[in-house]
């Protein structure tokens, strides 16, 4: 999981919000300074990324799928890109690649 959102906060240029191995979720959250909307595009791709590293383990747990990061961020690109069209994510986070370019490098994306 943490490398997961390695690659994300990188992508962002967000790393100083990577927490260490001993802090909990409710401390990380505490701890990065962000407010309104900005505040609220957190919380969406935080549940969107626990939700889809959750999916991601399930599959390998059931249905005997190899573990893989890059696999992790390419659900979260798709899914991404749905929440988005949906609506649930504002101008500033929107980092999701639109359908017809999933797969694209995270680096550079924010």
């Amino acid at each position: 999981m943490r490398q997961v959102w390695w690659k994300i906060l990188c992508a962002w240029g967000a790393i100083q919000w990577l927490p260490d191995e001993r802090s909990s979720l409710t401390e990380w959250w505490e701890n990065v300074r962000l407010q309104g909307r900005s505040r609220k595009n957190l919380a969406t791709t935080s549940t969107l990324v626990f939700w889809m590293i959750w999916k991601h383990r399930n599959a390998i747990v059931f249905d005997g799928e190899t573990p893989g990061v890059d696999k992790i961020l390419r659900a979260i690109q798709v899914e991404g890109a749905d929440w988005k069209s949906a609506g649930l994510f504002f101008d500033i986070f929107s980092f999701f690649p639109g359908p017809d370019s999933v797969g694209v490098e995270w680096t550079g994306v924010g």
